[in-house]
């Protein structure tokens, strides 16, 4: 299967590399020139297989093409580039902001590193691709990961202070994560996806891992691993891992449940489904209480408990905006609701989803300008809550599993292909990733709920309603792409008189205004998931093109 199909690839990949290499002309006085080459080398390699390799033909060691998201091409060069680029634009942003000699910021670039080893990782499984004899692609892809560690090791100078097998202990994290996406998420991503959130979630096993070591003083690891956390940080890395953690734990209960999903529910109450129900229940409360605030309280050095509690109610504005939060939500749900089986064509499905999306601008916005921290916070909270309704609804559980699933079912599209809904999780992470990477511009740490909430939401039904001139190769059209990069400079001067601390001067609201436009083209000619894929882009290419 060849990419005609896909006529605005050039395209894509043409703004990717460019932005990639644009960064990393930015930021190459502050980085080793080893670790320049070697994302630069990275990103010729990534595109050039691209252009060589069939639809379908890049993807993981003996998996299969039907395993990832249909209707999109694989998403390649995200899965080699976008996280090593977001990383490059955060330490360019930490040297803006005087963190110059910071262990913070040698970790950082430890971290960067390891996501280009990550990206070479995905380099050598694609090149299995083109070799059909199983014994000799093993062996390919055995020695280039082999290879890809001793490199590491010898090029890079903030890994050459970690041991060899520990690089390569984390490229097998890697992996395994990859794999256990892919099998267990089928339909559910593109490849490059699956890469991107795979490496977002290794990442934090292995700085979790490395912040037990330390603790423990299992083994050695270089001082800058000692460098400090953000309580926020930390309250995200114990409930992510907590919810995966889950999930592996009470996989058996799950697996019964799942094999129940389907039967009618008069049927399905039996007594596997009621015990099942009850063990994961339980099995919650364990898991919290055993696992997750233990390891946070571990790591923040109090109890988290306590901690959580003094945050809430040390201003009273933490509670104001809870109420606000959920006051908007029940109106907005009790909307829907009436909205929901009055619309069945697919205009209105899209004005369902885009209308969450204008809902985020409302809920996330004034949180941000009034209580950065607590939004920090309050995103880790209900991406996990999402999590954990996905679970309910996935494999429904009683009580709450089929009336879930009911609901959020009307909101499917063709990227909803997987066993899970992955469009209301992916719309909140992508709100809340550039508020967690907390970038020292405003406008940059708002670019997911700006180009979530406005853009994109402005682009799809000004497009629908009164698109005409199509870009080529796409459904996209160039008055969406007009009302995207519109909206999304009104949102930024907009938030700049509301908030005197985000206002951009002339020259700052220029750089972003080319930012918005490239986004905006890249937006119109991308077939990944713009709510994961967009945002993290937008956050890096405004931070860097905000520096002086």
């Amino acid at each position: 299967m060849d990419r005609k199909g896909f006529s605005s690839l050039p395209a894509e990949h043409f703004i990717i590399i460019v932005s990639v290499l644009y960064v990393l002309c930015k930021a190459y006085q502050f980085l080793t020139i080893d670790l320049c080459i070697a994302l630069a080398l990275l990103s010729i390699l990534a595109w050039s297989v691209t252009q060589v390799a069939e639809l379908g033909q890049l993807k993981l060691w003996r998996t299969q093409s039907t395993w990832y998201r249909p209707r999109a091409d694989d998403g390649f060069l995200y899965g080699c580039l976008l996280v090593p680029f977001v990383l490059v634009a955060k330490i360019l942003d930490m040297h803006s902001a005087g963190h110059r000699s910071s262990t913070s910021l040698e970790y950082h670039i430890a971290l960067l590193e390891l996501s280009i080893v990550f990206g070479y990782t995905v380099l050598v499984h694609s090149l299995t691709g083109f070799i059909h004899q199983k014994n000799l692609s093993f062996g390919v892809l055995s020695s280039g990961l082999l290879a890809t560690a001793f490199c590491a090791k010898e090029i890079f100078p903030h890994l050459r202070a970690f041991s060899t097998m520990h690089i390569f202990i984390s490229i097998c994290a890697y992996q395994a994560s990859m794999y256990l996406i892919t099998s267990v998420l089928r339909r559910s991503f593109t490849f490059g996806e699956m890469a991107v959130v795979s490496q977002g979630m290794s990442l934090i096993f292995l700085d979790a891992l490395h912040m037990a070591v330390k603790k423990f003083d299992l083994w050695y690891l270089p001082d800058f691993v000692n460098a400090e956390r953000d309580p926020f940080y930390i309250w995200l890395q114990g409930l992510l891992l907590g919810m995966t953690f889950l999930g592996l734990v009470l996989s058996p209960c799950l697996y019964i449940l799942r094999k129940n999903s389907n039967i009618p529910e008069d049927e399905a109450r039996d007594w596997q489904v009621l015990i099942s129900s009850v063990v994961f229940y339980l099995g919650t409360v364990a898991v919290v209480l055993a696992a997750i605030v233990p390891w946070i309280s571990l790591a923040l050095g109090q109890n988290a408990i306590f901690w959580v509690l003094s945050f809430l109610f040390s201003k009273w504005s933490h509670l104001g905006l809870c109420l606000y939060w959920v006051s908007i939500l029940a109106i907005a749900l009790a909307f829907i609701a009436q909205f929901t089986y009055s619309t069945t064509t697919s205009a209105g499905l899209n004005l369902k989803r885009k209308y969450f999306h204008g809902l985020a601008i409302l809920m996330f916005v004034p949180g941000y300008i009034y209580e950065k921290s607590f939004m920090h916070l309050a995103f880790t909270v209900a991406l996990c809550g999402i999590i954990y309704v996905e679970y309910l609804r996935s494999f429904t559980i009683p009580p709450f599993g089929r009336t879930l699933h009911g609901f959020l079912v009307t909101f499917l599209d063709h990227r909803d292909s997987g066993p899970v809904i992955l469009s209301h999780m992916y719309l909140l992470l992508g709100c809340a990733v550039p508020i967690w990477l907390n970038g020292h511009f405003a406008v940059a740490n708002l670019s997911g709920i700006f180009t979530l909430g406005l853009g994109d939401a402005m682009a799809s039904i000004v497009g629908k309603r009164f698109g005409k001139t199509h870009w080529p190769g796409t459904s996209k059209t160039v008055e969406g792409t007009a009302a995207f990069i519109a909206s999304m400079l009104a949102g930024s001067l907009v938030i700049g008189v509301l908030s005197g601390s985000a206002a951009l001067s002339m020259w700052e609201t220029w750089r972003y205004f080319t930012v918005i436009c490239v986004t905006g083209l890249l937006e119109a000619v991308s077939l990944q998931n713009d709510n994961l894929i967009i945002p993290l882009y937008t956050f890096a290419l405004t931070s860097t093109r905000l520096i002086s």
